[in-house]
């Protein structure tokens, strides 16, 4: 059992050698929108993808915030995607996560006719 808990272990962190995540900020007038970029390590033009969280209170690893749900699926998304030679950009929504300060207070919103 410990030599299987040691192959999985070496897996795992292999498995996260293959990319490079840099923080990346987009400056708005309402507040900074954070996120990451994931390259592969090669170093070469590669194309890239754009993850965009779903519906609701969802950050940039698809995690929901608020109901404590953690699941990390589009990190591991942004590493297979790595793995097989492909960049990606995730980021937070405005008021999620670490673009908070970005979003509108719900009680400020208001809708015109």
């Amino acid at each position: 059992m410990k030599r299987l808990f040691t192959l999985f272990t070496a897996l795992l962190f292999t498995a996260t050698l293959h990319a490079v995540e840099e923080d990346i900020t987009l400056n708005t007038p309402t507040g900074d929108i954070h996120g990451k970029l994931m390259l592969p390590q090669s170093g070469t033009p590669c194309p890239v993808v754009l993850i965009i969280a779903g519906s609701g209170p969802t950050d940039m690893d698809g995690n929901s915030i608020g109901s404590g749900m953690t699941n990390n699926s589009l990190l591991y998304l942004a590493r297979e995607l790595a793995q097989n030679g492909i960049a990606s950009v995730r980021y937070d929504k405005r008021g999620i996560g670490k673009s908070a300060a970005a979003g509108s207070k719900e009680e400020d919103l208001r809708f015109h006719h």
